[in-house]
């Protein structure tokens, strides 16, 4: 299930929220006090949250076409 989401440009996240996953800029963070997570772009956008075994499947897909953005170039 997805949570709807408006992107909100954010801080980065440098204080509450420890990074599970970044590539290319991309971050899959949680939070350390509630333990909620989110996925930032490289501008540190929210382009999504919800739950962390939801977000990790977004993730995964978010890095293959990050790897075949690569291959292609």
């Amino acid at each position: 299930m997805s949570n709807p989401n408006a992107d909100i440009a954010t801080m980065g996240g440098k204080v509450f929220w420890a990074n599970v996953t970044e590539i290319d800029g991309w971050k899959l963070q949680k939070n350390r006090l509630t333990n909620h997570v989110r996925i930032l772009n490289p501008s540190d956008i929210r382009k999504a949250w919800g739950s962390e075994s939801h977000l990790q499947q977004s993730m995964d897909l978010v890095l293959a076409q990050i790897a075949a953005d690569q291959y292609a170039s």
